[in-house]
């Protein structure tokens, strides 16, 4: 099969979902999915707690309240202070 003649594959979502979501390539044998509106929702705690001596990232912690709800990604090698800056 030349280049050409491959076709697309996409994974394209343009509507607002509510709900469970599954998106799959190839799936061999059975998928179930189980959504159940009426569970309580869980929320974990495996978070520690704030630092009380945080300091120096004013300009991150502004960028990061101007952009609050909007699903920003904090990343960056091990250790250098990110789940501390998101707790702030």
């Amino acid at each position: 099969m030349d280049h050409e003649d491959t076709p697309r594959i996409g994974n394209d979502m343009s509507a607002s979902i509510t709900g469970a979501v599954l998106q799959a390539g190839i799936v061999q044998g059975d998928v179930h999915v189980r959504h159940d509106a009426g569970a309580a929702r869980f929320t974990p705690h495996q978070l520690p707690a704030p630092t009380p001596d945080f300091v120096g990232r004013r300009r991150d912690l502004e960028w990061l309240d101007g952009h609050a709800g909007t699903g920003s990604v904090i990343s960056g090698a091990a250790g250098i202070g990110k789940t501390a800056l998101v707790l702030q």
